[in-house]
């Protein structure tokens, strides 16, 4: 009696798991579904509704992957990402479009929206920037691969805009170092961001700080002059003019 108990228990194990791996298995995708789905996701994307495009068109991508219109979906979805904010998702959509697709229309398209999703992924400049880093690299690699681009200004753009962000991570970590009193360090720095950052908004910046920083440094005050001159001459920004033209005053 014992051991038919434990055979009808047994068996009864068995035929639930089979049900359970039975439920498990999902139907293949309907073809005949994939127009509609596709044309759902479009009309969510062209509405705007970023959150149902992404779920429909994640859907659709995942379903129907051999889909003659599978790069157009892939595209869509990538730029539903990047509209509704997700950017280190929309890099990811973005750059497998550039890989998996390379001779279509939304090829050379998605390789800048890689640039241009690290760029808007990077936090403000008190932070980690490897992200605006990893996006200049982009984008100068966009430049090197199709200098024919349509997109070439904006990824000249780009690389402009990653620069200043850069540069002004590093000008304000200068001015730490001159409020600190750290004036060796200024002009250490100073010279750095000159050679690093150089046609950015924060070299007269940068060189009106070195000049400050000399002036506070016994024996070196001299070699503020020639650049407070310099920055006379040559700067438009008004600050700078401002206080170089005054500290030229207090020098002669």
């Amino acid at each position: 009696m014992r051991k038919l108990l434990v055979v009808i228990v047994l068996v009864a194990l068995v035929i639930l798991a089979g049900c359970a791996k039975k439920s498990a298995i999902k139907p293949p995708p309907d073809p005949s579904k994939a127009a509609s789905m596709l044309e759902r996701g479009r009309s969510f994307h062209e509405a705007e509704r970023w959150n149902r495009a992404i779920s429909v068109l994640s859907e659709f991508t995942m379903s129907y992957p051999f889909h003659d219109e599978i790069a157009e979906a892939s595209f869509l979805l990538a730029e539903s990402y990047y509209k509704g904010g997700q950017f280190d998702l929309a890099a990811i959509e973005y750059r497998r479009i550039a890989q998996r697709f390379p001779d279509s229309e939304f090829a050379e398209r998605a390789e800048l929206m890689v640039a241009e999703s690290y760029f808007s992924a990077s936090p403000r400049t008190d932070l980690d920037q490897s992200k605006t880093e990893l996006a200049l690299s982009y984008f100068r690699d966009f430049v090197t691969y199709h200098p024919r681009s349509e997109f070439v200004a904006q990824a000249e753009d780009g690389i402009r805009r990653c620069r200043e962000k850069l540069a002004k991570k590093e000008y304000d970590v200068l001015r730490s170092y001159y409020r600190l009193g750290q004036y060796e360090s200024v002009v250490l720095l100073a010279e750095l961001i000159e050679e690093e950052f150089g046609g950015t908004s924060y070299v007269h910046k940068t060189q009106l700080l070195k000049a400050m920083a000399y002036l506070e440094i016994p024996d070196e005050a001299e070699k503020a002059k020639p650049i407070l001159m310099a920055l006379v001459e040559d700067s438009d920004d008004e600050d700078v003019l401002k206080d170089a033209r005054k500290l030229l005053g207090k020098i002669e």
